[in-house]
């Protein structure tokens, strides 16, 4: 049976053999963004701005920084600071958690400034 359902899934794709015997299909949906994910503390009126590249991101990429912050990985957030720096014309930074929390607040504040 194991070989049936292998061979099934290499002929139609990514549809078991239990769905297409039932007729069903299987559809994943990305979870929605919620307001909490990308809403932050209000910043003071002269703040500073230290990545202007910063605005380049989307709300998901700011979402998923959010969301490496709340984690006690540190793998995870060098890497995802790696690939931030990177995006972002190779900013430097030397602490990747203060690197990514400014990059969120950047965004932030220059995202506010265009509403």
């Amino acid at each position: 049976v194991p070989f049936i359902a292998v061979l099934t899934v290499a002929i139609n794709g990514k549809q078991r053999l239990g769905d297409l015997a039932a007729g069903t299909t299987v559809i994943r949906v990305k979870p929605a963004l919620r307001l909490e994910d990308i809403i932050t503390e209000e910043l003071p009126e002269n703040y500073q701005v230290t990545y202007s590249e910063a605005n380049q991101l989307r709300d998901r990429d700011i979402a998923l920084i959010k969301n490496v912050l709340n984690k006690e990985n540190e793998d995870l957030l060098n890497l995802t600071a790696e690939r931030v720096s990177s995006v972002l014309s190779n900013s430097s930074y030397n602490d990747a958690r203060f690197f990514l929390e400014k990059v969120v607040d950047d965004y932030t504040y220059l995202v506010g400034q265009k509403a």
